[in-house]
C-alpha cells in the first residue's frame, strides 16, 4: 500500500517537474507575444478555471469563486489594478464530491462576498444551502489568499479557508472531519489554450489531498449585442486524490473458533442455509487510505458580461473512477450550474 502511494507520488512529482520546465521554456515565447492580442481575449479561461477550482468540500458544496472576475482580467491585461468588492449568488443542479454524487438527488444554492486589494491580497466569505441537509444552510467558509503573475502568460494564486458548520441542537451524530483547507493553483496560456494545475490540502480530524490537471480552450467575443464580452471555455480535467476505503476480509481466527465450538457440520449447514448471517459475523473491516485517479470531467462554462455584472452558466459531465478497493457507481453524471456576480 505504502509502496503504491510512494510510486504515485513519485510519478506526480516527475510530471509536475516536467510541467514547470515546459512553462519556463515557454516564457521567452510568451514575452514576445502581444498581451493585448492574446491574454486580454483569453482571461475567461483563467476565470473559469478559478471558478471551477475547488478544495475537497468546495466541490461538495458547489462553491464558486466568480468574485475574482474583474481582478483577474486586470492581472492578465497588465493594467493598474484597483481594489474592489464582489458579490455573487449561485445555483447548482447537483451536489458532488470529486465527481461522485453518491446516488443522492440534491441541489444547492450559494452566496458570497469578496474583497480584493490592489496588492493582490483578497478575503472571501461564502455560505451554502443544501437541499439534502438539516439545517439546509449548514456551512459557512471564510478564506484569505493572494494572487499574482509570474509572467504575462502565467498566473498563480493561493488561499487558506476555514469551514464553520451549523447543526441541530439534538444532533449528536454529525461528524465533520475537515475544517480547514490550503489551496494553490497556477494557469499558463499558450495562445488560446490554458493549462492549469490545482492542489488542495483539506485537514481537521482527518486530511485529504486533491490534485487537478486541466486543459481548456477559450473562445471570446467582445461587444456583441448588449454584452461587453461573451466567452465559451470548454475544458477537460483529471482529478487525483486520496480517500478512506473500507474493505471486508474473512476473520480466520473467528472462523476457527466457530468451527471448534460448534463443529464442522453445524458450520457447513449455517453456510448453506444462512450465508448472509455467517458472512456478517465472520467479516472483518479493513480501513485503508488509497490514492489515485478519482474523476474525469468535461465542462463548458458560458460567460456573459455587461458593465459590472457577469453571468456564468456551466455544464459539467463527470466520469467517476473508483480507487483501489472502492465500491463505487462509476456511471456518468451531469448537471447545470449558474452564477451571477456584481463588482464595484
Amino acid at each position: 500500500m505504502t509502496s503504491n502511494w510512494h510510486n504515485t507520488a513519485l510519478v506526480f512529482a516527475l510530471a509536475l517537474s516536467g510541467f514547470c520546465c515546459f512553462l519556463l521554456s515557454q516564457s521567452a515565447y510568451a514575452q514576445k507575444t502581444n498581451p493585448s492580442d492574446t491574454l486580454s481575449t483569453e482571461y475567461d479561461s483563467l476565470l473559469n478555471d478559478y471558478l471551477l477550482f475547488d478544495s475537497l468540500l468546495l466541490d461538495e458544496l458547489t462553491s464558486d469563486s466568480t468574485s475574482f472576475f474583474q481582478m483577474l482580467d486586470d492581472l492578465m491585461d497588465g493594467k493598474y489594478i484597483k481594489s474592489s468588492v464582489n458579490l455573487r449568488v449561485g445555483y447548482s443542479g447537483k451536489i458532488s464530491n470529486a465527481g461522485r454524487t453518491l446516488g443522492i438527488d440534491q441541489y444547492g444554492f450559494s452566496a458570497g462576498a469578496s474583497y480584493y486589494h490592489k496588492s493582490g491580497v483578497f478575503v472571501d466569505a461564502s455560505s451554502f444551502w443544501n437541499s439534502d441537509q438539516v439545517p439546509s444552510t449548514n456551512t459557512i467558509i471564510l478564506g484569505a489568499g493572494y494572487m499574482g503573475n509570474f509572467t504575462t502568460n502565467w498566473s498563480y494564486w493561493g488561499s487558506y479557508e476555514h469551514y464553520f458548520y451549523t447543526t441541530q441542537e439534538d444532533d449528536s451524530l454529525s461528524y465533520f472531519p475537515f475544517t480547514n483547507a490550503l489551496n494553490a493553483s497556477t494557469l499558463y496560456y499558450l495562445k488560446k489554450f490554458g493549462f492549469g494545475l490545482d492542489y488542495s490540502f483539506t485537514f481537521g480530524e482527518e486530511n485529504a489531498h486533491r490534485i487537478r490537471a486541466n486543459i481548456g480552450y477559450n473562445i471570446s467575443i467582445k461587444d456583441w449585442w448588449v454584452f461587453d464580452r461573451i466567452s465559451i471555455n470548454p475544458n477537460i480535467s483529471m482529478l487525483l486524490g486520496n480517500a478512506s476505503v473500507i474493505t471486508w476480509t474473512l476473520d480466520i481466527d473467528r472462523t476457527k473458533e466457530l468451527i471448534q465450538t460448534y463443529g464442522w457440520r453445524w458450520f457447513r449447514n449455517l453456510k448453506n442455509n444462512n450465508p448472509a448471517l455467517l458472512a456478517a459475523y465472520l467479516a472483518s473491516p479493513v480501513d485503508s487510505n488509497e490514492f489515485g485517479i478519482m474523476n474525469y470531467s468535461f465542462f463548458v462554462p458560458l460567460s456573459l458580461s455587461k458593465d459590472k455584472f457577469t453571468l456564468m452558466v456551466n455544464y459539467t459531465l463527470n466520469k467517476p473512477v473508483a480507487l483501489p478497493g472502492e465500491s463505487l457507481d462509476t456511471s456518468f453524471n451531469n448537471y447545470l450550474s449558474t452564477t451571477l456576480m456584481y463588482t464595484f
